[in-house]
């Protein structure tokens, strides 16, 4: 059943991708969308979506490869700045460790 103005191409063949490009469930939009966040092959994604729904779309894909990225960038960069600085106190603490052992 189509809603009035729309058309319905029922059987029109497979999603891309071998039907994993998908936003007919939660789950397949939901990769799709971690998919464009990690950006892997997101290129592609872009093209179906430009392609089957219009060019207003390309302003999402804006927002999220520029500002997604920049997040999950900085993202990785606070985790290994944490690591460093946590490897960097164990190592302090052994050397204190080390002098007290030799005094």
């Amino acid at each position: 059943q189509c809603e009035e103005g729309y058309i319905c191409l029922q059987g029109y063949g497979d999603n891309p991708n071998y039907g994993y490009t998908s936003f007919d469930t939660f789950g397949w939009a939901f990769l799709s969308a971690f998919r464009l966040i990690t950006q892997d092959y997101w290129e592609n994604l872009y093209q179906l979506v430009l392609r089957s729904a219009g060019p207003w779309h390309m302003l999402f894909f804006i927002v999220i490869i520029f500002l997604g990225s920049f997040y999950l960038v900085n993202l990785i960069l606070a985790i290994v700045a944490m690591s460093y600085d946590e490897l960097q106190k164990k190592a302090e603490e052994e050397e204190a460790a080390e002098e007290e052992a030799l005094r």
